[in-house]
């Protein structure tokens, strides 16, 4: 196992530093940089669009929707829009 010395001007009291080995790092930074060129490509793509008033509003109604807890999950969702079960006939003679 490597052993290195961190000098402790490189480290402060309030640093989030954190120590991680190379390959993770480089990991780390492809993602990041896919990322950033994602991002940058998404705003080429499509343009920033200023909300209309009634956007804003509509948007205002849901937020206070939800901190009320006034939502309803995907999953709940998917079930409420389940076909119901058709319940099997009989058959005619």
């Amino acid at each position: 196992m490597a052993t290195i010395t961190i000098p402790k001007e490189m480290i402060r009291k309030n640093d989030d530093s954190v120590l991680i080995p190379r390959k993770e790092y480089e990991a780390l930074s492809h993602t990041r940089s896919a990322q950033e060129s994602l991002r940058a490509h998404l705003l080429r793509k499509f343009s920033e669009v200023t909300p209309t008033k009634a956007e804003l509003r509509a948007l205002k109604q849901g937020r206070e929707a939800m901190k009320r807890g006034d939502y309803m999950t995907l999953e709940q969702l998917h079930h409420e829009l389940d076909a119901p079960r058709r319940q099997a006939r009989r058959k005619k003679a």
